[in-house]
């Protein structure tokens, strides 16, 4: 008999696959989030930070230690980012990191007089000065 998996179960499976995860974490992390779910009784898309905070108290208060509390958390984490990769055209744009602005530099895909004045000054940012990529 074929068990009923729902859209975002199957969603959670493939995108830990893709990122090879290991089989045995694959079943922690669904058994953590399935956990989770019964906990508050409804679906782990519905929930809010305020709710992961109680959960975390919840098995605090119930004498589990902390390296039995992280990977929980880790399973829970990943499904969120995993919620907010898929709603990503809601959210604004992020600032690029220092590193992709490093790696443009150094491909000489950023022009110098392109380098916002308030850049932090770094020792990536020192190096980029020193390799002549961007201005002093």
């Amino acid at each position: 008999m074929t068990e009923q998996v729902s859209p975002l179960r199957q969603r959670m499976i493939e995108d830990m696959t893709i990122r090879n995860m290991s089989v045995n974490t694959q079943k922690a992390y669904i058994r953590a989030v399935a956990n989770f779910s019964k906990h508050f009784g409804k679906s782990p898309d519905k929930f809010t930070f305020e709710d992961v905070r109680k959960y975390q108290l919840h098995r605090v208060s119930r004498g589990l230690q902390a390296a039995t509390i992280i990977p929980i958390i880790c399973a829970i984490r990943f499904l969120y980012k995993m919620l907010t990769a898929a709603r990503s055209h809601l959210l604004p744009p992020q600032r690029p990191r220092q590193s992709a602005f490093l790696l443009a530099a150094v491909q000489g895909r950023v022009p110098r007089t392109e380098v916002p004045r308030d850049a932090p000054r770094s020792s990536l940012m020192k190096w980029l000065r020193y390799l002549r990529l961007v201005p002093p």
